[in-house]
């Protein structure tokens, strides 16, 4: 979700919700305070300190309307209330038709994870940094927008016993000031990272069809290579990736022994 999208989306659902507490407030007489206390909520995670994903403090929000509403009489504003905050309108985020989200048919993961398990032919106990940018403190940033492709090599990892970080326990754990690098796409970076956590992998990316930087070669030796234009569309792609990047190619590299 581009940030323009998601400022459009927190103003919508602070409305939306705001409206509903009105509502379920005058059907009620008194303050719904389970629902006053899931709307306060969803602001302060959206615009203030993010602690959960959208998805949470929605479900959240609508469960505490819902109580609101079967724990008075029936009353039809309360009613209209609840059916408000429980029926956005999806069609604004390309998410469905009106109030009816998209329906998806099953998807075969295995095309993926073979890909990546050939791509991530390394011994057990390896340790792999992926390398990204800094996010600079905006939640979107992280992983560069590959959050979900991020999920493969993460999954192939596990099944492999492989370390291959920064994951999102990652993420929480250095999220001060103080911890220890995580990020950086340069080589300098890359092997300030890599001697840090002692790790001898690094997964560098550029764009769908490029060659791989002849920089890296001084220091790095190319182990394998993963264009994910060759995994799926790239439409497909372009649904799970930010809008601000081009679908990637991944290498996996090792250090040179010098």
């Amino acid at each position: 979700m581009s940030r323009v999208l998601k400022k459009f989306f927190n103003i919508y659902f602070i409305i939306l919700y705001g409206l509903g507490l009105a509502l379920i407030w005058l059907g009620k007489g008194e303050a719904p305070l389970y629902f006053l206390t899931s709307y306060l909520l969803f602001v302060f995670n959206q615009r203030i300190m993010r602690f959960a994903d959208d998805q949470s403090v929605i479900i959240v929000a609508t469960l505490a309307a819902a109580v609101e509403v079967l724990l008075i009489p029936f009353n039809g504003l309360a009613l209209l209330g609840l059916i408000i905050i429980s029926n956005p309108m999806t069609i604004l985020f390309q998410a469905g038709s009106y109030a009816i989200p998209k329906v998806f048919v099953p998807f075969d993961i295995e095309k993926v994870l073979v890909p990546m398990r050939n791509f991530l032919d390394i011994p057990k106990n390896s340790k792999v940094y992926f390398a990204f940018n800094e996010p600079d403190g905006v939640y979107e940033n992280i992983f560069d927008g590959f959050r979900v492709l991020l999920e493969a090599p993460l999954v192939v990892a596990a099944e492999k016993e492989i370390h291959l970080f920064p994951d999102w326990y990652a993420v929480l754990e250095t999220n001060n000031e103080e911890a220890p690098p995580i990020w950086g796409r340069s080589i300098k970076d890359v092997k300030i990272n890599l001697a840090y956590w002692n790790a001898r992998y690094v997964v560098v990316y550029q764009n769908s069809g490029e060659e791989l930087a002849s920089d890296w070669c001084d220091s790095f030796e190319v182990i394998s290579e993963l264009d994910w234009i060759d995994i799926l569309d790239e439409a497909t792609i372009s649904n799970i990736i930010s809008t601000k990047v081009n679908p990637p190619k991944w290498w996996l590299l090792k250090t040179r022994v010098s």
